[in-house]
């Protein structure tokens, strides 16, 4: 198979994932604290990691991979899981999951900004104008918001603002540690980490205190919505991620984002009853259209502006 080929098959997956994973984690932290939301997850996906592993008979290598960039594993472990899960977690417990959905698809946007900043990578003017549609499409979206008087959650907004940079960030390091490090390592690491300082957090502030399985309104939807985020979205987009950027230019798999975006919309409009208006269509529409300008643009003969 093409490592082109490749690129394209991870993204397309991983994308899918993400659309869906907006469903269950506002599903998960409607029932649940954030903090027990997201170390059970992690918990889970370090076990489901571990199988595979052995399984597989995949080897990692943890002391090698740390020995030559830890620092910068360090940063890319705090971006994603740490700060982006909690930050997305916080955002879903506040705002309905088509509209994280939406304001995450501005993601590729920032990614090919970044890696024209941090990486050198071209950023034609087509990729310009795709970056300029997509951001412009969700700020028209609350422009409208605002006029048409329809309250918005301030502090949920800030938190998936905060999640979408801390993701794109992560992406942009993800390529560049994908040229040096196997991508099976890398999740383990961040999955490792995730698992400690989320479950120290639940323990230390007193959440399972305060919570308790047998009161549960709907257990199967909760079992069944944390083990999907483990291991599709906590597992196979890490690993998802990691390989595509590998094979792909960081901005390169955008058009798979108007996927998620796509998923994410419907799945809140048919599962959960969210409200969606024609602005917010409109909007929509422009940011997938900006997504796919920027991915388009990588056909053309690019120029570093």
């Amino acid at each position: 198979m093409k490592t082109h080929t490749k690129g394209i098959l991870a993204a397309t997956f991983n994308y899918t994932f993400i659309g869906l994973s907006f469903l269950f984690t506002k599903i998960s932290v409607a029932v649940a604290p954030v903090f027990i939301v997201l170390s059970l997850r992690f918990v889970i996906s370090l076990i489901i990691l571990l199988l595979f592993s052995i399984l597989s008979h995949t080897h990692f290598s943890i002391k090698e991979s740390l020995k030559k960039d830890w620092k910068l594993i360090g940063i890319f472990s705090l971006l994603q899981p740490i700060l982006f899960f909690i930050f997305q977690a916080y955002a879903l417990n506040r705002v309905d999951s088509t509209e994280v959905g939406l304001i995450s698809s501005t993601s590729p946007a920032l990614v090919a900004l970044l890696g024209f900043i941090i990486l050198k990578e071209s950023l034609s003017t087509r990729k310009i104008i795709g970056l300029i549609c997509s951001l412009g499409g969700l700020l028209f979206i609350y422009i409208m918001k605002g006029a048409l008087a329809h309250p918005t959650d301030i502090w949920g907004i800030m938190f998936i603002i905060s999640a979408t940079l801390t993701g794109a960030l992560y992406q942009v390091l993800a390529r560049k540690l994908s040229k040096h490090h196997d991508p099976y390592t890398l999740t383990f690491i961040r999955i490792s980490i995730g698992t400690i300082i989320f479950s120290l957090i639940s323990l230390t502030s007193r959440n399972w205190q305060v919570f308790s399985f047998s009161e549960l309104q709907e257990p199967i939807q909760f079992y069944l919505g944390l083990f999907y985020l483990a291991l599709f979205t906590t597992v196979g987009t890490s690993i998802l991620t990691i390989i595509g950027l590998k094979h792909l230019k960081a901005a390169e798999q955008g058009i798979f984002a108007g996927l998620a975006t796509t998923i994410s919309i419907l799945a809140g409009i048919l599962i959960l009853s969210e409200s969606f208006y024609w602005y917010q269509i409109i909007g929509a529409i422009f940011t997938i259209l900006g997504i796919y300008l920027m991915n388009s643009a990588s056909q053309e003969k690019e120029v570093i502006c």
